[in-house]
């Protein structure tokens, strides 16, 4: 039978006995309970085949999840070779100091940038820290940590083989230590000034289906045995030429079907005011509609027409979008891996590649191209004022040609399977 977690409901209740006890939570965490009443954070662990036991904190001083949290560093640091008996990892409120612990000072730095990040982006950057950085630098007070530990730190993930992931790890540690430093708690940024020790990672590149393909490509995605809304969010990123992220960002209320525009704002905002999932040029975006795009967004909004979002996710529709590896493995699932005969890898990212070639080699005008992709900054108030009149004529007609050209590629194309 599996034990049940405590609730902090039972935690409250628990009540002295005539001799003292525990209320286990798992893992080797529980609550101690003396005869007097006084209630303690406490965790066994093993470190070099000895049983120890670390005191965490006292209740209600350090809440059931704060516990928890210590616990998840504590365990952490033995997988790192360090004994959190011998460090001041464990949280305790009578120990001021303990705030600038380096994982509770990061937590706190993630938590007052939060609210500013998409949901999406908040997790990943604190998936970074726990994965990367905690394990390594958790246990240790800011003060203590050198130019030297962290460029350690960062080297080891080179080792791994990841791409970009060093330099941006590293840039989450600069920004942690920038915010220590704005605030007083140490002179210098020790992960300043590390980005040249760091090897040059090579740009990545994001797989485009050859035109020839594209024919039998959009014959497949008519039978695709997946979900239906995936299937059109493919077809939605082919015929509109935008940034995969966009397109799963996009709301109903951004879609004019009386002038065939979907205008994109610079900024999207979930109900609650946190920012998700915009124009990656921070600048509105208007995209001309083919009677294509519009035949499919109306097939989407059949089905996705009652949330607000048009590509919701499966298990929250009302404000979380599908992922960002969702539109990849549809692609992986049709054979687009770089792994069947006759299928070239591809991405859906690429589809603007895809599409731009093409219209380049057909004559349209390059500006025209680059504005559809949202490619040409918009720095100044002219540029920014005459955006939405540049070119839309002609983008207009480039769109229409677009989706035309698609249904001819994919009518003449042979039978597939």
């Amino acid at each position: 039978m599996t034990r049940q977690k405590l609730t902090d409901s039972k935690v409250k209740a628990a009540k002295p006995k005539a001799s003292e006890y525990k209320l286990t939570d798992g893992g080797g965490m529980y609550l101690f309970v003396t005869r007097t009443g006084t209630k303690s954070w406490r965790l066994d662990y093993t470190f070099n085949e000895k049983r120890k036991t670390l005191t965490i904190g006292k209740y209600p001083a350090i809440s059931l999840e704060k516990a928890r949290h210590a616990t998840r560093e504590a365990k952490n640091q033995i997988i790192s070779g360090i004994d959190p008996g011998k460090t001041k990892s464990a949280l305790k409120a009578s120990d001021s100091d303990n705030a600038l612990i380096f994982s509770n000072f990061a937590r706190e730095w993630w938590l007052h940038n939060k609210g500013l990040w998409s949901p999406n982006h908040a997790e990943r950057v604190w998936r970074k820290l726990e994965l990367n950085v905690l394990p390594a630098l958790g246990g240790t007070h800011i003060k203590n940590i050198t130019s030297q530990q962290v460029l350690t730190t960062v080297q080891n993930i080179e080792r791994r083989g990841v791409s970009d992931i060093p330099k941006r790890v590293l840039g989450i540690i600069k920004n942690i230590f920038t915010h220590a430093v704005a605030s007083g708690h140490i002179p210098t940024n020790p992960a300043s000034d590390l980005n040249p020790l760091l090897k040059k990672s090579k740009p990545a590149h994001r797989a485009s289906m050859p035109i020839n393909e594209i024919g039998c490509f959009l014959t497949r995605l008519d039978t695709y045995e997946g979900n239906r809304v995936t299937a059109l969010a493919l077809k939605l990123t082919l015929l509109t030429m935008l940034r995969p992220g966009e397109i799963r960002g996009g709301r109903w209320a951004e879609i004019d079907y009386s002038n065939k525009q979907w205008r994109i704002p610079g900024v999207r905002k979930h109900d609650n005011g946190t920012t998700y999932l915009g124009m990656k040029m921070k600048t509105e975006h208007i995209v001309p509609l083919s009677t294509q795009a519009i035949t499919t967004l109306q097939e989407l909004n059949k089905i996705t027409g009652q949330y607000s979002l048009m590509f919701p996710s499966q298990r929250d529709p009302s404000s979380k979008t599908i992922s960002e590896n969702t539109l990849n493995k549809a692609l992986a699932k049709l054979g687009y891996d770089g792994t069947v005969a006759g299928k070239s890898k591809a991405t859906a990212h690429g589809f603007r590649s895809t599409a731009a070639s093409k219209l380049n080699e057909s004559g349209f005008n390059s500006d025209a191209i680059e504005l559809q992709l949202s490619h040409i900054e918009r720095n100044s108030v002219k540029a920014a004022y005459t955006y939405h009149a540049t070119h839309m004529d002609e983008r207009v007609k480039m769109m229409q040609w677009w989706g035309d050209h698609l249904d001819e590629l994919k009518n003449s194309s042979p039978n597939v399977s």
